[in-house]
């Protein structure tokens, strides 16, 4: 690749127009200059058309049936990345502020380091310093999945510029577009709005890509803005698309990707801590909660050591035998 790679900024939105009109301002100073930005307009029933015709020409508006979901939106933008030929994409959010290096930053780390995706370190707006997410972590043992990293920490000085991670967010992430071509698209089917960014890092990561967190590429995220439990009850909370607990992205996550042993246990754990952060009638119930909780894991804890010391008196059985066996006299026959 010569010159400076070309990248498509694909933005999915649906309504939101101060939002949108603010992050496009804020992108005037990014100081890498080989970029289109594509904004997803997804079924928006306010001036969002208009104002971009009017005061954006330069961005270029794919409409949407309203129906897309962050998955779908963020999909049509990059299949037209590729039919245009871009050499990376970068996805992003319209309630997100851009630093005016950012965008050089990520593609310096991107064509440093091959098969790579690259995510943008993202930092609270309301709180410059402080850090939302350098990307995202699963514990299973613990059920804590797409747990943010260094969340809520300021970063010091002299720290990596880059760190590997697990899984990114979908908010300036920067993934070349031979990515998409070797792996697919994000899963819209499991992971209609939340998680498909971080699952398909983690899909890339198993056929052979790596990925990354630049340090030096500063996002500011809107954080109540981004806050995804905008449901308040528990039916909501398991079956509506716009929760970030959706039953069917986090099935499908831990059927993909957790190791068998703990599938039950973390989801237990995750949809357990999950309730008992939000629900004020289950807090209620801490009394029987906390030593029925501490109950199924201290039995997962001595299944799991029950299975690892049968797996190791059979493997000790098996050392034994094979050892007598090698110590048996060797008996060779002569002609006569």
């Amino acid at each position: 690749m010569t010159g400076s790679p070309r990248v498509a900024v694909v933005v999915p939105v649906h309504n939101d127009l101060s939002r949108t009109v603010r992050f496009l301002e804020s992108f005037r100073a990014v100081d890498y200059t080989n970029y289109s930005i594509v904004v997803v307009d997804d079924g928006s029933t306010d001036e969002t058309a208009a104002v971009l015709a009017e005061r954006f020409r330069h961005v270029v508006r794919l409409p949407g049936s309203g129906n897309l979901w962050w998955a779908g939106a963020t999909n049509r933008g990059v299949r037209w990345a590729l039919r245009n030929r871009f050499d990376y994409v970068l996805t992003i959010n319209n309630d997100s502020r851009v630093s005016p290096g950012f965008l050089r930053n990520l593609v310096d780390a991107a064509r440093a380091h091959p098969r790579s995706i690259v995510g943008s370190r993202i930092d609270i707006l309301e709180q410059p310093g402080v850090v939302w997410a350098l990307g995202s972590q699963m514990i299973w043992e613990k059920g804590e999945i797409f747990q943010l990293r260094q969340h809520g920490e300021a970063i010091p000085e002299g720290g990596a510029a880059l760190q590997p991670v697990e899984a990114l967010t979908g908010c300036g992430t920067l993934v070349p577009s031979d990515c998409y071509r070797e792996i697919g698209y994000y899963d819209a089917v499991h992971y209609p709005q939340y998680h498909a960014d971080a699952e398909f890092v983690m899909r890339a990561l198993r056929r052979g890509w790596q990925a990354f967190v630049s340090t030096r590429a500063v996002v500011w995220n809107d954080v109540p803005n981004s806050a995804a439990d905008k449901v308040r009850n528990w039916f909501g909370w398991i079956f509506s698309r716009r929760s970030a607990v959706y039953w069917r992205p986090l099935l499908a996550i831990h059927l993909t990707y957790c190791p068998h042993r703990l599938r039950l246990h973390s989801l237990w754990q995750y949809y357990g801590w999950y309730f008992w952060r939000n629900d004020e009638r289950i807090q209620k119930l801490g009394w029987i909660l906390r030593p029925l909780t501490n109950w199924w894991v201290s039995l997962e804890q001595r299944l799991r050591d029950g299975v690892k010391a049968s797996s190791i008196e059979r493997y000790a059985k098996h050392r034994h035998t094979a050892a007598d066996d090698s110590h048996e006299p060797q008996v060779t026959e002569r002609a006569a």
